[in-house]
């Protein structure tokens, strides 16, 4: 229980059906801008991860309030409500890790493509996320009192509701990344990509360097190359240090997938899936963009009048 208290203050995505496709899809608009170096996308245009940001930012400070009139302070760190804020480049929405030789030199494999807050936290979030598992274990009778203020909060602004869209438009997305691995030209450029590993010694067991066989590294060739993973073992373990043999394997990956051609054409081919996407399920979209832009509207009015200082 009081993990689960600490916990709602961050969303959570979960696995949610998918919304059926509607026989009278609405015609689609007008395409973004490609741009592989943003890594943007067709379905850019329906869902932001501000809008999963604000809304629980917002349904948090509600909670905080509503346990400040009980005599307990749950002090919200002060949040960024400018959109533009939760894609800083090189993070896209679709959170595809479109690694490059110039990135992979500076932090391996350790690029933040999620937007938002997905992904690893922050070091201002984990500090307020041990203050606040402090006052859970220091509070009696605290998890009934936490219970009330955030049904109290839901029924201003639920932030499962957001959660719902990006699960429904980023399951889109996933579909689309899919589709992309089984078109002919990434398919060709992945086995361009293995040969090119396997003559820089880094034989790789799976199919491409992004698939639904795994995502590199893979443990496999972390073990056998001697490389820790990222990540120490345990509930809220640190990340290991970054090693330079983490750095060499980045940097050859991303070489690989420049000179083999994997980057640009698994970028067009997922960029045509997701046209598709579009077209079949534009009404879907239509109403799960204007369903967002009516929850961030709340968020923001409850963030304007509860927010903290900066």
């Amino acid at each position: 229980m009081r993990a689960r208290a600490v916990a709602a203050i961050t969303a959570v995505l979960l696995a949610l059906p998918l919304a059926a496709c509607s026989p009278n899809a609405a015609a689609p608009p007008d395409l973004p801008k490609q741009d592989i170096t943003k890594w943007t996308m067709p379905l850019d245009e329906y869902w932001t991860a501000a809008t999963d940001e604000l809304a629980n930012y917002a349904s948090s400070l509600m909670i905080a309030a509503c346990l400040k009139h009980e005599g307990i302070e749950w002090p919200i760190p002060w949040q960024s409500t400018d959109e533009a804020s939760y894609l800083q480049p090189p993070a896209n929405n679709s959170s595809f890790p479109a690694l490059t030789v110039s990135l992979a030199q500076t932090d391996g494999y350790r690029t933040k493509f999620a937007p938002g807050g997905f992904g690893a936290p922050t070091a201002e979030w984990v500090q307020a996320r041990q203050k606040l598992n402090a006052i859970v274990a220091s509070t009696p009778g605290f998890d009934p009192l936490f219970d009330a203020c955030l049904k109290k909060a839901r029924k201003q602004v639920d932030e499962s509701d957001a959660v719902q869209i990006s699960n429904t438009v980023l399951g889109w997305s996933n579909e689309s990344l899919e589709a992309a691995n089984r078109a002919p030209k990434p398919k060709q450029s992945s086995t361009d990509w293995r040969e090119c590993m396997h003559d820089a010694g880094l034989p790789v067991d799976q199919a491409s360097p992004v698939g639904s066989d795994g995502w590199m590294p893979e443990q496999q060739l972390l073990t056998r190359l001697g490389i820790p993973p990222r990540w120490q073992t345990g509930d809220g373990a640190p990340e290991n240090p970054l090693t330079q043999g983490e750095i060499d394997l980045a940097v050859a990956d991303a070489t690989c997938r420049e000179s083999s051609g994997w980057t640009a054409a698994i970028y067009t081919a997922m960029w045509d899936a997701q046209v598709k996407i579009v077209a079949e399920r534009g009404d879907e979209l239509v109403r799960l963009r204007h369903q967002g832009d009516a929850l961030r509207q709340v968020a923001l009015k409850i963030i304007a009048e509860h927010a903290p200082e900066k």
